[in-house]
């Protein structure tokens, strides 16, 4: 394994096959993938049906197999405000860790699909 955690963020409003692709991808390249979940705060709409929890049964019925391997947090959106985004993924993924008893110097990365101006962080 070349990591042993990688960082997955997205809304996954729904999770669909690309992002399972993805995520199987990462699952061949890191012990565990800690999944940030976007638009945490927002109330149900059109572009947002979904909650955290309903999207995080979504994701470990599709990669079914290997849900002790993921870590599922949320990720609030901070629009128009990009240092406290990084801040706040860099908190939770932080916590992740903590949590789930990881050692100091574990090797963490990025993973995901660079689809359009969404995905500049990667």
């Amino acid at each position: 394994m070349e990591f042993d955690y990688l960082v997955f963020i997205g809304r996954f409003e729904p999770f669909h096959n690309g992002h399972a692709a993805v995520a199987r991808l990462a699952l061949s390249r890191a012990r565990k993938l800690i999944f940030l979940v976007g638009s945490a705060d927002t109330p149900r709409s059109l572009r947002n049906p979904w909650t955290v929890a309903e999207r995080a049964v979504m994701i470990q019925a599709a990669l079914d197999g290997h849900t002790d391997r993921l870590l599922i947090r949320p990720l609030r959106d901070h629009l128009y405000n990009e240092a406290q985004w990084i801040a706040n993924v860099q908190r939770q993924v932080a916590e992740a860790l903590r949590n789930d008893g990881a050692a100091t110097d574990a090797k963490v990365g990025l993973i995901g699909m660079d689809k359009d101006a969404s995905s500049y962080y990667l």
